[in-house]
């Protein structure tokens, strides 16, 4: 079984600091049913994980981070797990980083159905991307995501590995908020949104 830090399995969770360190995975967050998300509101503290993810939200799981909130784990800062059922993710701030050399990200969406909203922070993928989509199915043009600010980067990247990787990677079109843009194109080294 898994280590983590700290589960939520339903109810509420607020965090304002401290250190959160584990061998195996971070945070877990989660509800059981439509009528009982788990949810975190982080604002501050450090996530620092060798073996998987700084946190990672499953279904019916909602996370709110911001402020001074640092998120490593080898495999992303932050998995969003796939799931038949929904869960939400927002971001205003924060730093989250991917530290392994095979495939680390900043963020590892496996969801079809996140509402991600991403308002600042910086991400930073050692090997692959800041932020990776799994796959076209849920790259963001099928599911709510919304792109209004941030930085997103890859360390070093191999695109015979991995396709359609850089800043933000196997992305759709669609996924920058109205009024917003990109410095530069998602296959990019790093890319910041205005």
């Amino acid at each position: 079984a898994a280590s983590y830090s700290f589960k939520i399995f339903g109810g509420t969770a607020n965090i304002s600091g401290g250190t959160f360190d584990s061998n195996g995975s971070g945070a877990f967050i989660m509800g059981t049913s439509s009528g009982s998300w788990g949810t975190a509101n982080i604002s501050g503290g450090s996530f620092s994980v060798i073996g998987q993810a700084g946190i990672s939200v499953y279904e019916y799981g909602a996370l709110t981070v911001s402020g001074n909130t640092v998120v490593s784990g080898d495999a992303a800062g932050l998995v969003i797990e796939s799931s038949d059922n929904p869960c939400t993710v927002t971001i205003d701030d924060g730093t989250f980083t991917g530290t392994r050399k095979s495939n680390g990200d900043g963020i590892w969406c496996g969801s079809t159905n996140v509402t991600l909203t991403v308002s600042g922070g910086t991400f930073t993928g050692q090997s692959r991307s800041g932020l990776y989509f799994n796959s076209d199915e849920n790259n963001g043009d099928d599911s709510p995501v919304s792109l209004s600010g941030g930085t997103f980067h890859v360390n070093t990247w191999n695109t015979d590995w991995w396709a359609n990787t850089g800043a933000i990677g196997n992305a759709g079109t669609n996924i920058i908020a109205s009024g917003h843009s990109a410095s530069a194109s998602f296959d990019s080294q790093t890319v910041t949104i205005y």
